[in-house]
């Protein structure tokens, strides 16, 4: 079954920054979640990183719509935020997600928690 997508979609944009390797300043990171409207499930996940045409960008785009497409085709969300959690890189700080990947994760269970909780 494929996923007929409306028009427009609830969302909520969330905003991660990071000290990448070889740079001195904070990179935005933002993650946008986007739920269907009938259902209330969480179905897009849009990744914004770096400036579009670059390596940062296109691994946000392709992150994004490869856990777009898991979504729409029954993966639930917790699955794919526990793939996530953990994974680490060098450029972590203790006492802050070990990547950007692990803050991608926590940031979908947050997500969903709101969601079941009718928080924001």
């Amino acid at each position: 079954m494929t996923y007929e997508r409306p028009d427009t979609l609830p969302s909520r944009t969330y905003k991660h920054q990071f000290l990448c390797e070889g740079h001195t300043e904070l990179q935005s990171f933002f993650l946008h979640l986007n739920d269907d409207p009938d259902t209330g499930e969480l179905v897009e996940v849009l990744l914004t990183i770096g400036t579009a045409g670059r390596c940062q960008s296109c691994w946000g785009g392709s992150i994004g719509r490869l856990m777009s497409t898991a979504l729409q085709d029954g993966v639930k969300p917790e699955r794919l935020a526990m793939a996530f959690i953990g994974v680490s890189c060098s450029a972590a700080v203790a006492g802050h997600p070990a990547s950007c990947h692990d803050w991608i994760g926590q940031t979908i269970l947050k997500h969903i928690k709101e969601d079941r909780d009718g928080t924001d």
